[in-house]
């Protein structure tokens, strides 16, 4: 037992610890001899002043997201309206089959019981 939670464990933190990794990235960052600045992962064989810049990527904050959901519900449309009543339906009618079949599968198990001489107990 104790073996089984070491290996968790173990493999949790490999895991995190892949994940911190590839989180980073490497930028450089120099200056061409026009006087214009330029970015890249990859280090310039050229420019021997070329810094190397860390950046840590990571998700973003969801409130300030710009492309943020209204608050207030948008008005159903006639033909979204009978689409969804059509999927209520649908979904419905699936249901009541799908008891209707454990049901079925139920009764079959009992009846198959009783046929071959069991003993039957009803709580």
């Amino acid at each position: 037992m104790k073996i089984a939670q070491l290996t968790k464990a173990l493999i949790l933190s490999v895991f995190f610890g892949l994940v911190t990794v590839s989180a980073s990235a490497e930028i450089y960052k120099w200056t061409d001899k026009d006087g214009r600045t330029h970015y890249s992962d990859k280090k310039p064989n050229a420019q021997k002043d070329a810094k190397k810049i860390k950046v840590h990527t990571g998700k973003g904050s969801i409130g300030n997201s710009s492309n943020k959901p209204s608050s207030e519900p948008q008005p159903n449309t006639p033909e979204k309206e009978q689409a969804l009543q059509k999927k209520a339906e649908d979904l419905s009618k699936k249901q009541g089959q799908q008891a209707s079949k454990e049901r079925c599968d139920a009764v079959r198990e009992n009846v198959a019981k009783m046929t071959e001489g069991a003993r039957l107990r009803i709580n």
